[in-house]
C-alpha cells in the first residue's frame, strides 16, 4: 500500500513539476517580450545596430537622385540636402509618435522646400526662364523624392505594432499576476507532497525543463535562421528586422540555459540527499 502510495504521489509531483515547468517558461518569455520586443528602447537600439540610418540615408540618396535623371538635374544639386542624422531624427521622430499616439505624419517640408529653392536656384544660374512647365516638373519632381524620404523613414507595420503593443501593456498585469499565482501553487503543492529536500528536486526539475522549453525553437531558428530567407522591403528593414529577431532569439537561448545552470544545484543536491538516504536504509537493512 505504501509503495502505491509513494507511486502515485510522484507521478503527482512529476505532473506538478512539468506544469511549474511550463509556467516558468511562460513568465520567462513573457519578461523577455516585455524587455525586447515590446520595450521601445530595444526598438531604436536595434536600429542603431542594423545600420538602418546609413542604409536608409544611402538608399534616399540614390533613388532621389536616380529620380532627378529624367528631368535632367545633375546629381550634385541636393548634396547635404539629406543627411544622415536628419534621416535618424525622422525615423527615430516617426517611430516613437506612431507608438505612442497610433498615427502620425512625418513633416517633410524641410525636403520639399529644399527641392524647389535649389532646382530654381540651378535653373537661374543657367539662365533658364521658370515657366508653368518647369513649375509642373518641379513640383513633380518634389513629391516624388518626398516619396522616396518618406519610404526610407516611416517603418512599416508600425501601426499594427502600436495596436499589439497597447493589448500587450494592458494584459501585462493580468498574466503577471496569473503566472506567480501558478507558480506559487504549484510550489506549495510540491512542498505539501514532499520533504522539502525532495520538493528542491522538483524544483530543479521544473527550472531545467523550463529552460529547455524556452531553448527549444530558438536554438533550432538560430543554427537554420529561416527568417533570413524572408523577402522584405526596403533593404534597410529586412536588416532591421533580421537584426530584432536574432537579438530576440540570443536573449531567449541565454534566458533558457542559465534557467538550466540555475537548476543543477538543486539537482545535485537531490541526488546526493537521495543516495545519503538510500545508504542509510541499506545500513539499516544489513543490521
Amino acid at each position: 500500500m505504501s509503495n502505491n502510495n509513494n507511486r502515485t504521489r510522484h507521478i503527482i509531483g512529476l505532473i506538478m513539476a512539468f506544469m511549474l515547468a511550463i509556467t516558468l517558461a511562460f513568465f520567462g518569455i513573457f519578461l523577455i517580450l516585455n524587455f525586447t520586443f515590446f520595450s521601445e528602447s530595444y526598438l531604436v537600439d536595434n536600429l542603431e545596430a542594423s545600420n538602418y540610418f546609413e542604409r536608409a540615408h544611402q538608399n534616399i540618396e540614390d533613388n532621389i537622385g536616380y529620380r532627378g535623371t529624367p528631368f535632367g538635374i545633375p546629381e550634385d544639386t541636393l548634396d547635404g540636402l539629406i543627411t544622415r542624422g536628419r534621416v535618424q531624427e525622422d525615423v527615430e521622430r516617426y517611430l516613437r509618435n506612431r507608438i505612442h499616439q497610433g498615427d502620425y505624419i512625418l513633416d517633410t517640408t524641410f525636403l520639399t522646400e529644399g527641392i524647389d529653392q535649389r532646382i530654381r536656384d540651378l535653373l537661374t544660374s543657367e539662365g533658364v526662364a521658370i515657366e508653368e512647365g518647369q513649375e509642373e516638373a518641379i513640383s513633380e519632381f518634389s513629391m516624388l523624392a518626398e516619396g522616396e524620404y518618406r519610404n526610407r523613414t516611416e517603418i512599416p507595420f508600425l501601426g499594427t505594432y502600436s495596436s499589439a503593443s497597447r493589448l500587450f501593456d494592458r494584459a501585462t498585469p493580468f498574466a503577471l499576476a496569473g503566472l506567480i499565482l501558478s507558480m506559487l501553487f504549484f510550489s506549495g503543492m510540491l512542498l505539501k507532497l514532499f520533504k522539502k529536500e525532495t520538493a528542491l528536486g522538483y524544483f530543479g526539475l521544473s527550472l531545467s525543463a523550463g529552460g529547455l522549453l524556452i531553448t527549444a525553437l530558438p536554438l533550432y531558428l538560430f543554427i537554420t535562421k529561416p527568417y533570413e530567407r524572408i523577402q522584405i522591403h526596403p533593404e534597410s528593414f529586412y536588416h532591421y528586422i533580421n537584426q530584432m529577431v536574432g537579438t530576440f532569439i540570443l536573449v531567449l537561448l541565454i534566458t533558457g540555459f542559465l534557467m538550466i545552470l540555475a537548476s543543477i544545484p538543486t539537482l545535485m543536491y537531490d541526488y546526493h540527499h537521495r543516495n545519503k538516504l538510500r545508504r542509510k536504509r541499506t545500513v539499516i537493512k544489513d543490521y
